[in-house]
Protein backbone atom coordinates (compact mmCIF):
# COMPACT_ATOMS: atom_id res chain seq x y z
CA UNK A 1 0.00 0.00 0.00
CA UNK A 2 1.00 3.40 -0.94
CA UNK A 3 1.72 5.81 2.00
CA UNK A 4 -1.24 7.92 2.51
CA UNK A 5 -4.05 6.05 0.57
CA UNK A 6 -7.02 4.27 1.15
CA UNK A 7 -7.59 0.66 0.76
CA UNK A 8 -9.68 0.28 -2.81
CA UNK A 9 -12.89 -1.82 -2.40
CA UNK A 10 -13.28 -5.59 -2.68
CA UNK A 11 -14.94 -7.04 -5.89
CA UNK A 12 -18.17 -8.28 -5.02
CA UNK A 13 -19.25 -11.84 -5.93
CA UNK A 14 -22.60 -12.97 -7.41
CA UNK A 15 -25.75 -13.97 -5.60
CA UNK A 16 -25.43 -18.18 -6.27
CA UNK A 17 -21.89 -17.90 -4.64
CA UNK A 18 -23.67 -15.77 -1.41
CA UNK A 19 -26.25 -18.67 -1.37
CA UNK A 20 -23.52 -21.05 -1.01
CA UNK A 21 -21.28 -19.02 1.61
CA UNK A 22 -24.11 -18.66 4.26
CA UNK A 23 -24.93 -22.43 3.60
CA UNK A 24 -21.83 -23.37 3.96
CA UNK A 25 -21.65 -21.74 7.86
CA UNK A 26 -25.06 -23.46 8.86
CA UNK A 27 -24.92 -25.92 11.77
CA UNK A 28 -25.66 -29.69 11.05
CA UNK A 29 -27.01 -30.90 14.08
CA UNK A 30 -29.23 -27.64 15.39
CA UNK A 31 -31.51 -27.93 18.00
CA UNK A 32 -32.63 -31.76 16.59
CA UNK A 33 -35.78 -31.88 18.95
CA UNK A 34 -37.01 -28.55 17.53
CA UNK A 35 -35.48 -27.83 13.61
CA UNK A 36 -36.51 -30.40 11.53
CA UNK A 37 -34.31 -30.16 7.93
CA UNK A 38 -36.23 -32.00 5.94
CA UNK A 39 -39.72 -30.23 6.45
CA UNK A 40 -37.81 -26.93 6.89
CA UNK A 41 -40.26 -26.80 10.05
CA UNK A 42 -39.32 -25.62 13.29
CA UNK A 43 -41.46 -27.10 16.00
CA UNK A 44 -40.50 -24.97 19.43
CA UNK A 45 -40.28 -27.36 22.52
CA UNK A 46 -43.09 -26.26 25.47
CA UNK A 47 -41.90 -24.28 28.78
CA UNK A 48 -37.86 -24.40 27.70
CA UNK A 49 -35.80 -21.45 28.61
CA UNK A 50 -34.58 -21.13 25.06
CA UNK A 51 -37.58 -21.04 23.44
CA UNK A 52 -40.20 -18.63 23.88
CA UNK A 53 -43.66 -20.97 23.45
CA UNK A 54 -45.47 -22.16 26.71
CA UNK A 55 -48.62 -24.53 28.07
CA UNK A 56 -51.48 -23.24 27.60
CA UNK A 57 -52.85 -22.29 30.98
CA UNK A 58 -56.16 -24.93 30.68
CA UNK A 59 -55.38 -28.29 32.10
CA UNK A 60 -57.08 -30.21 30.20
CA UNK A 61 -55.84 -28.22 26.97
CA UNK A 62 -52.40 -28.83 26.91
CA UNK A 63 -51.38 -27.04 23.88
CA UNK A 64 -49.32 -24.45 22.92
CA UNK A 65 -49.59 -20.74 23.82
CA UNK A 66 -47.84 -17.65 23.02
CA UNK A 67 -47.20 -16.28 26.70
CA UNK A 68 -46.20 -17.92 29.87
CA UNK A 69 -49.67 -18.66 32.33
CA UNK A 70 -52.26 -17.86 29.51
CA UNK A 71 -54.67 -19.70 27.41
CA UNK A 72 -53.52 -20.47 23.75
CA UNK A 73 -55.42 -18.80 20.90
CA UNK A 74 -58.00 -21.00 20.47
CA UNK A 75 -59.03 -21.36 24.45
CA UNK A 76 -58.95 -17.51 24.41
CA UNK A 77 -60.74 -16.83 21.61
CA UNK A 78 -63.23 -18.98 22.87
CA UNK A 79 -63.77 -17.49 26.00
CA UNK A 80 -64.62 -14.59 24.55
CA UNK A 81 -67.75 -16.10 24.19
CA UNK A 82 -68.23 -18.75 26.47
CA UNK A 83 -71.61 -17.67 28.65
CA UNK A 84 -70.78 -19.83 31.52
CA UNK A 85 -68.81 -20.67 34.85
CA UNK A 86 -65.75 -19.29 33.25
CA UNK A 87 -63.42 -21.05 36.40
CA UNK A 88 -65.42 -24.25 34.88
CA UNK A 89 -64.27 -23.05 31.79
CA UNK A 90 -60.40 -22.74 32.46
CA UNK A 91 -60.25 -26.26 34.75
CA UNK A 92 -61.81 -28.62 31.86
CA UNK A 93 -62.10 -27.19 28.53
CA UNK A 94 -60.58 -28.65 25.48
CA UNK A 95 -60.16 -25.87 22.48
CA UNK A 96 -61.64 -27.73 19.34
CA UNK A 97 -58.83 -27.09 16.78
CA UNK A 98 -60.11 -27.68 13.19
CA UNK A 99 -61.37 -24.04 12.16
CA UNK A 100 -57.70 -22.88 12.75
CA UNK A 101 -56.34 -25.30 10.26
CA UNK A 102 -54.52 -27.47 12.63
CA UNK A 103 -56.60 -30.78 13.51
CA UNK A 104 -58.82 -31.86 10.21
CA UNK A 105 -62.20 -33.43 11.22
CA UNK A 106 -61.61 -37.57 10.05
CA UNK A 107 -65.17 -38.84 8.11
CA UNK A 108 -67.91 -40.07 10.11
CA UNK A 109 -68.35 -43.46 8.89
CA UNK A 110 -67.62 -46.39 10.86
CA UNK A 111 -68.48 -50.13 10.70
CA UNK A 112 -67.91 -52.97 13.31
CA UNK A 113 -65.66 -50.52 15.41
CA UNK A 114 -62.75 -49.27 12.76
CA UNK A 115 -63.40 -45.58 11.38
CA UNK A 116 -62.95 -44.49 7.67
CA UNK A 117 -59.43 -42.90 8.01
CA UNK A 118 -59.81 -39.90 5.47
CA UNK A 119 -60.55 -36.53 5.94
CA UNK A 120 -63.77 -35.28 6.34
CA UNK A 121 -64.66 -32.18 3.81
CA UNK A 122 -68.91 -32.05 3.38
CA UNK A 123 -71.43 -32.85 6.25
CA UNK A 124 -68.83 -35.09 8.00
CA UNK A 125 -67.66 -37.12 5.09
CA UNK A 126 -65.12 -37.56 3.30
CA UNK A 127 -65.28 -36.87 -0.18
CA UNK A 128 -65.52 -40.98 -1.32
CA UNK A 129 -68.46 -40.91 0.95
CA UNK A 130 -69.96 -37.79 0.31
CA UNK A 131 -70.18 -38.55 -3.06
CA UNK A 132 -71.79 -42.30 -2.47
CA UNK A 133 -74.00 -39.98 0.05
CA UNK A 134 -75.33 -38.14 -3.18
CA UNK A 135 -76.37 -41.52 -4.50
CA UNK A 136 -78.15 -43.25 -1.51
CA UNK A 137 -80.30 -39.53 -0.94
CA UNK A 138 -81.25 -40.20 -4.94
CA UNK A 139 -82.69 -43.40 -3.89
CA UNK A 140 -84.29 -42.03 -1.08
CA UNK A 141 -82.07 -42.50 2.03
CA UNK A 142 -81.98 -40.46 4.74
CA UNK A 143 -78.46 -39.26 6.29
CA UNK A 144 -78.58 -41.12 9.39
CA UNK A 145 -79.52 -44.03 7.46
CA UNK A 146 -76.79 -43.70 5.37
CA UNK A 147 -74.91 -42.94 8.45
CA UNK A 148 -76.06 -46.48 9.83
CA UNK A 149 -75.83 -48.52 6.97
CA UNK A 150 -72.88 -47.61 4.70
CA UNK A 151 -69.83 -50.51 5.58
CA UNK A 152 -67.40 -49.38 3.08
CA UNK A 153 -64.61 -47.94 4.67
CA UNK A 154 -61.35 -45.97 3.43
CA UNK A 155 -57.81 -46.27 4.19
CA UNK A 156 -56.17 -42.57 4.70
CA UNK A 157 -54.38 -41.25 1.23
CA UNK A 158 -50.98 -40.16 0.90
CA UNK A 159 -49.88 -36.74 2.55
CA UNK A 160 -50.23 -33.25 0.94
CA UNK A 161 -47.10 -32.42 -1.10
CA UNK A 162 -46.93 -29.03 0.35
CA UNK A 163 -43.43 -29.27 2.43
CA UNK A 164 -43.57 -29.65 6.29
CA UNK A 165 -47.73 -30.53 6.10
CA UNK A 166 -48.88 -33.61 7.21
CA UNK A 167 -52.48 -33.29 6.04
CA UNK A 168 -54.30 -36.34 3.93
CA UNK A 169 -54.51 -35.69 0.40
CA UNK A 170 -58.18 -34.68 -0.50
CA UNK A 171 -57.62 -33.51 -4.59
CA UNK A 172 -55.91 -36.37 -6.73
CA UNK A 173 -55.10 -33.99 -9.31
CA UNK A 174 -52.75 -31.72 -6.91
CA UNK A 175 -52.03 -34.14 -3.94
CA UNK A 176 -53.26 -31.30 -1.83
CA UNK A 177 -54.98 -31.50 1.72
CA UNK A 178 -58.29 -29.76 2.39
CA UNK A 179 -56.95 -26.58 3.13
CA UNK A 180 -54.14 -25.98 0.96
CA UNK A 181 -56.51 -27.20 -2.07
CA UNK A 182 -58.54 -23.97 -0.78
CA UNK A 183 -55.86 -22.04 -0.67
CA UNK A 184 -54.65 -23.02 -3.97
CA UNK A 185 -58.55 -22.62 -5.48
CA UNK A 186 -58.17 -18.60 -4.43
CA UNK A 187 -61.30 -17.29 -6.75
CA UNK A 188 -62.64 -20.30 -8.03
CA UNK A 189 -61.82 -23.04 -10.93
CA UNK A 190 -60.64 -20.60 -13.73
CA UNK A 191 -57.80 -19.97 -12.08
CA UNK A 192 -56.58 -24.03 -11.12
CA UNK A 193 -54.45 -24.21 -14.24
CA UNK A 194 -50.89 -25.83 -14.20
CA UNK A 195 -48.65 -23.03 -14.45
CA UNK A 196 -50.83 -21.45 -11.40
CA UNK A 197 -50.07 -24.75 -9.27
CA UNK A 198 -46.61 -24.54 -9.89
CA UNK A 199 -46.59 -21.08 -8.57
CA UNK A 200 -48.49 -21.63 -6.14
CA UNK A 201 -46.85 -24.80 -5.01
CA UNK A 202 -43.14 -23.63 -4.95
CA UNK A 203 -44.62 -20.89 -2.03
CA UNK A 204 -46.90 -23.34 -0.44
CA UNK A 205 -46.31 -23.27 3.09
CA UNK A 206 -48.15 -25.72 6.11
CA UNK A 207 -50.41 -24.00 8.88
CA UNK A 208 -48.59 -23.93 11.66
CA UNK A 209 -48.61 -23.54 15.69
CA UNK A 210 -48.09 -20.60 17.62
CA UNK A 211 -44.82 -22.59 18.66
CA UNK A 212 -43.91 -23.41 14.83
CA UNK A 213 -42.54 -21.36 11.94
CA UNK A 214 -42.15 -22.73 8.58
CA UNK A 215 -38.76 -21.86 5.76
CA UNK A 216 -40.68 -23.87 2.84
CA UNK A 217 -42.02 -21.47 0.00
CA UNK A 218 -38.88 -18.75 -0.40
CA UNK A 219 -35.88 -18.31 -2.00
CA UNK A 220 -32.85 -20.77 -1.01
CA UNK A 221 -30.80 -17.87 0.14
CA UNK A 222 -33.38 -15.85 2.23
CA UNK A 223 -34.22 -19.26 3.61
CA UNK A 224 -30.20 -20.02 4.44
CA UNK A 225 -29.90 -16.69 5.64
CA UNK A 226 -32.41 -17.12 8.73
CA UNK A 227 -31.47 -20.45 9.68
CA UNK A 228 -28.15 -18.60 10.21
CA UNK A 229 -28.89 -15.92 12.11
CA UNK A 230 -30.97 -17.92 14.45
CA UNK A 231 -28.18 -20.43 14.94
CA UNK A 232 -26.05 -17.24 15.76
CA UNK A 233 -28.29 -15.79 17.88
CA UNK A 234 -28.19 -18.92 19.69
CA UNK A 235 -24.82 -18.49 20.36
CA UNK A 236 -25.03 -15.33 21.98
CA UNK A 237 -27.63 -16.59 24.28
CA UNK A 238 -31.03 -15.18 22.32
CA UNK A 239 -34.24 -17.25 22.75
CA UNK A 240 -36.27 -18.10 19.51
CA UNK A 241 -39.21 -16.65 19.09
CA UNK A 242 -41.31 -18.58 16.47
CA UNK A 243 -44.28 -16.01 16.43
CA UNK A 244 -41.30 -12.86 15.62
CA UNK A 245 -39.99 -15.38 13.04
CA UNK A 246 -42.86 -15.75 11.38
CA UNK A 247 -43.54 -12.46 11.01
CA UNK A 248 -40.28 -11.53 9.91
CA UNK A 249 -41.26 -14.19 6.86
CA UNK A 250 -44.16 -12.58 6.28
CA UNK A 251 -42.50 -9.25 5.88
CA UNK A 252 -40.11 -10.77 3.10
CA UNK A 253 -43.43 -12.44 1.75
CA UNK A 254 -44.78 -9.02 1.04
CA UNK A 255 -41.88 -7.20 -0.63
CA UNK A 256 -40.63 -10.54 -2.66
CA UNK A 257 -37.42 -9.93 -0.49
CA UNK A 258 -34.09 -12.38 -1.31
CA UNK A 259 -32.11 -11.28 1.51
CA UNK A 260 -32.75 -9.94 4.98
CA UNK A 261 -29.80 -7.27 4.06
CA UNK A 262 -32.75 -5.63 1.67
CA UNK A 263 -34.14 -4.68 5.10
CA UNK A 264 -32.71 -1.09 5.90
CA UNK A 265 -31.10 0.09 9.09
CA UNK A 266 -34.02 3.07 9.23
CA UNK A 267 -37.01 0.76 8.03
CA UNK A 268 -35.69 -1.49 11.14
CA UNK A 269 -35.49 1.78 13.38
CA UNK A 270 -38.97 3.19 12.63
CA UNK A 271 -40.51 -0.52 14.22
CA UNK A 272 -42.87 0.61 17.26
CA UNK A 273 -42.26 -0.50 20.76
CA UNK A 274 -44.35 -3.66 20.39
CA UNK A 275 -41.62 -4.55 17.59
CA UNK A 276 -39.26 -4.83 20.18
CA UNK A 277 -38.38 -8.40 19.14
CA UNK A 278 -38.34 -8.42 15.79
CA UNK A 279 -36.03 -5.06 15.72
CA UNK A 280 -33.63 -7.11 17.71
CA UNK A 281 -34.06 -9.97 14.93
CA UNK A 282 -33.45 -7.46 11.99
CA UNK A 283 -30.39 -5.67 13.81
CA UNK A 284 -28.83 -8.97 14.44
CA UNK A 285 -29.14 -9.67 10.49
CA UNK A 286 -27.68 -6.99 9.29
CA UNK A 287 -25.12 -7.57 11.84
CA UNK A 288 -23.87 -11.08 11.23
CA UNK A 289 -24.74 -11.22 7.72
CA UNK A 290 -22.63 -8.11 7.05
CA UNK A 291 -20.01 -9.74 8.86
CA UNK A 292 -20.24 -12.68 6.95
CA UNK A 293 -19.84 -10.33 3.94
CA UNK A 294 -16.89 -8.76 4.39
CA UNK A 295 -15.25 -11.94 5.40
CA UNK A 296 -15.63 -13.33 2.50
CA UNK A 297 -14.91 -10.55 0.06
CA UNK A 298 -19.10 -9.11 -0.57
CA UNK A 299 -18.14 -5.86 1.03
CA UNK A 300 -15.00 -3.36 2.03
CA UNK A 301 -15.61 -2.07 5.62
CA UNK A 302 -13.22 0.40 5.35
CA UNK A 303 -14.77 2.16 2.13
CA UNK A 304 -16.35 5.63 2.10
CA UNK A 305 -15.96 7.94 4.91
CA UNK A 306 -18.81 6.44 7.14
CA UNK A 307 -18.07 3.05 8.49
CA UNK A 308 -19.73 0.45 10.04
CA UNK A 309 -18.44 -0.46 14.07
CA UNK A 310 -20.43 -3.05 14.71
CA UNK A 311 -18.92 -4.85 11.14
CA UNK A 312 -15.29 -3.53 11.83
CA UNK A 313 -15.76 -6.04 14.85
CA UNK A 314 -14.22 -3.02 17.44
CA UNK A 315 -14.93 -3.00 21.16
CA UNK A 316 -17.30 -0.27 23.08
CA UNK A 317 -14.73 1.25 24.82
CA UNK A 318 -11.79 0.05 27.35
CA UNK A 319 -14.38 0.04 30.47
CA UNK A 320 -16.71 -2.18 28.10
CA UNK A 321 -15.04 -4.71 26.71
CA UNK A 322 -17.01 -6.13 24.33
CA UNK A 323 -17.94 -5.53 20.67
CA UNK A 324 -20.24 -2.93 19.72
CA UNK A 325 -22.93 -3.64 17.94
CA UNK A 326 -24.64 0.00 17.21
CA UNK A 327 -22.79 2.97 15.25
CA UNK A 328 -20.58 4.77 13.38
CA UNK A 329 -17.03 6.16 12.54
CA UNK A 330 -17.96 9.70 10.06
CA UNK A 331 -14.49 10.76 8.61
CA UNK A 332 -16.59 12.97 6.46
CA UNK A 333 -15.72 16.16 8.04
CA UNK A 334 -11.91 15.32 8.21
CA UNK A 335 -10.99 17.89 4.96
CA UNK A 336 -7.70 17.07 4.79
CA UNK A 337 -7.20 14.27 2.59
CA UNK A 338 -3.88 12.92 3.87
CA UNK A 339 -4.48 13.66 7.75
CA UNK A 340 -7.82 11.46 6.58
CA UNK A 341 -6.23 8.69 5.13
CA UNK A 342 -3.52 8.26 8.02
CA UNK A 343 -6.40 7.98 10.45
CA UNK A 344 -8.24 5.13 8.60
CA UNK A 345 -4.81 4.14 8.19
CA UNK A 346 -4.46 3.83 11.78
CA UNK A 347 -7.97 2.34 12.66
CA UNK A 348 -7.49 -0.41 10.50
CA UNK A 349 -4.02 -1.49 11.81
CA UNK A 350 -4.76 -0.24 15.43
CA UNK A 351 -8.53 -1.43 15.87
CA UNK A 352 -8.65 0.67 18.70
CA UNK A 353 -12.16 0.86 20.72
CA UNK A 354 -14.91 2.65 19.30
CA UNK A 355 -14.51 5.71 22.21
CA UNK A 356 -10.87 5.85 21.41
CA UNK A 357 -11.34 5.79 17.90
CA UNK A 358 -13.77 8.60 17.71
CA UNK A 359 -11.76 10.92 19.74
CA UNK A 360 -9.05 10.05 17.17
CA UNK A 361 -11.38 11.44 14.70
CA UNK A 362 -12.27 14.63 16.14
CA UNK A 363 -8.72 15.31 16.71
CA UNK A 364 -7.66 15.19 13.19
CA UNK A 365 -10.64 17.02 12.32
CA UNK A 366 -9.58 19.70 14.45
CA UNK A 367 -6.12 19.73 12.87
CA UNK A 368 -7.39 19.52 9.69
CA UNK A 369 -8.84 22.89 10.07
CA UNK A 370 -5.95 24.27 11.22
CA UNK A 371 -3.76 22.52 8.16
CA UNK A 372 -6.37 24.58 5.75
CA UNK A 373 -5.29 27.85 6.39
CA UNK A 374 -1.58 26.40 5.94
CA UNK A 375 -0.06 27.80 2.53
CA UNK A 376 1.04 23.84 2.37
CA UNK A 377 -1.43 22.09 5.24
CA UNK A 378 -3.38 20.11 2.61
CA UNK A 379 0.31 18.54 0.49
CA UNK A 380 2.19 16.23 3.17
CA UNK A 381 5.25 17.19 1.20
CA UNK A 382 5.14 20.76 2.19
CA UNK A 383 4.81 20.25 5.60
CA UNK A 384 7.00 22.78 7.59
CA UNK A 385 7.20 23.10 11.43
CA UNK A 386 4.59 26.02 11.68
CA UNK A 387 2.37 24.17 10.38
CA UNK A 388 2.53 21.87 13.24
CA UNK A 389 2.88 24.47 15.77
CA UNK A 390 -0.54 26.08 14.31
CA UNK A 391 -2.19 22.43 14.82
CA UNK A 392 -1.13 22.36 18.64
CA UNK A 393 -2.14 26.06 18.89
CA UNK A 394 -5.93 24.73 17.64
CA UNK A 395 -5.70 22.37 20.07
CA UNK A 396 -4.97 24.47 22.86
CA UNK A 397 -7.95 26.43 21.77
CA UNK A 398 -10.43 24.19 20.91
CA UNK A 399 -14.01 24.10 22.31
CA UNK A 400 -16.85 22.29 23.04
CA UNK A 401 -20.18 22.76 21.18
CA UNK A 402 -21.40 24.87 23.76
CA UNK A 403 -18.91 27.21 22.79
CA UNK A 404 -16.62 26.61 26.24
CA UNK A 405 -12.80 25.60 26.49
CA UNK A 406 -12.31 21.75 26.39
CA UNK A 407 -10.88 21.25 29.63
CA UNK A 408 -6.96 20.83 30.25
CA UNK A 409 -7.07 17.07 30.24
CA UNK A 410 -9.39 16.97 27.17
CA UNK A 411 -6.67 19.28 25.40
CA UNK A 412 -4.18 17.49 26.43
CA UNK A 413 -5.55 14.11 25.39
CA UNK A 414 -5.96 16.00 21.78
CA UNK A 415 -2.39 16.93 21.64
CA UNK A 416 -1.65 12.95 22.45
CA UNK A 417 -3.70 11.27 20.02
CA UNK A 418 -1.85 13.63 17.46
CA UNK A 419 1.22 12.86 18.59
CA UNK A 420 0.31 9.05 18.31
CA UNK A 421 -0.85 9.65 14.79
CA UNK A 422 2.42 10.73 13.55
CA UNK A 423 4.41 8.78 15.13
CA UNK A 424 2.59 5.80 13.84
CA UNK A 425 2.58 7.39 10.15
CA UNK A 426 6.86 7.55 10.47
CA UNK A 427 6.92 4.09 12.14
CA UNK A 428 4.92 2.56 8.90
CA UNK A 429 6.35 4.53 6.27
CA UNK A 430 3.37 6.43 5.65
CA UNK A 431 4.84 9.65 6.22
CA UNK A 432 8.30 8.80 4.58
CA UNK A 433 7.55 12.02 1.70
CA UNK A 434 7.11 14.41 4.87
CA UNK A 435 9.84 16.72 5.56
CA UNK A 436 12.03 16.08 8.63
CA UNK A 437 10.80 19.71 10.42
CA UNK A 438 7.32 19.22 9.36
CA UNK A 439 7.02 15.84 11.95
Amino acid sequence: MSPLTATPSAALVDRQDWVAVVEAQLLGEWRNQEWDQERLLFTGLLDTSVTLAFTCVTPECGEPSRTKESPCYECAQELKSYTGDREAFRRTHRANRSWTGHELQQCLITHDGDRCQRTATNRGLCRSHFSKWQQWQRRGSTFDEYLHDCTDLYARRGTCQVIGCEHEIVTAAHALCGPHDQQFSGHGKMTRSRKRFDEFIVKARPFVRIHQFSLAGMPQGLRAEILYVLQRRDDEGFFVHPTMVRTVIKKCDERNLESLLEITEIEIAGLTRTNTAQRSFLRSARLHLTRLQVRYGYQNPYAGDIWDVAVLGLMASTSRPYLATRGVLDFTEITVAWVKNLVKDWIRHVEPDVVTAGHTIRTAKIASQALLLRTGGHDPTRLRLADMTAVVRDFNLATRPDGLLYSPGTRAQLLNSWRDLIEFGRSTGRMDNVPGDGT
